[in-house]
């Protein structure tokens, strides 16, 4: 696969692809006649990327993990430590969005007219 179609598969811009590359994110792909030439597994990291960034990861963080995955090897300690923290920092984040979630559903059906003794007063 070619940049141009890695970059509209993933709505990830090329130069971000090829940033990625040069930071060690993403490996050097293979080439063909000087262009770069991706596997399928590419779309995947990009996607995990994308979604780690998107939950507050680093890229050194996530290069950390895509190294450690791509390496098929046990985690470092390093790795390990950092993975725990996130697991933490996820779960808090998830408990939020489900709060929010019941705050919305009881919104959707709430018939107070005013925040006090509603459930999202009482939700704080």
């Amino acid at each position: 696969m070619k940049i141009g179609e890695v970059a509209e598969r993933t709505q990830t811009p090329a130069s971000t692809i090829r940033y990625y590359e040069r930071i060690g994110v993403l490996p050097e792909p293979h080439r063909e006649s000087g262009q770069r030439v991706y596997e399928k597994n590419v779309i995947e990291h990009l996607e995990a990327i994308g979604i780690a960034q998107n939950l507050g990861f680093s890229l050194e963080e996530i290069k950390m993990l895509l190294r450690t995955f791509r390496a098929a090897e046990d985690p470092s300690t390093e790795c390990r430590r950092m993975a725990d923290v996130k697991i933490r920092e996820l779960d808090e984040l998830v408990a939020k969005a489900q709060k929010m979630k019941r705050i919305l559903e009881h919104g959707l059906s709430c018939q107070c007219t005013s925040l006090s003794g509603c459930y999202v007063s009482e939700s704080k």
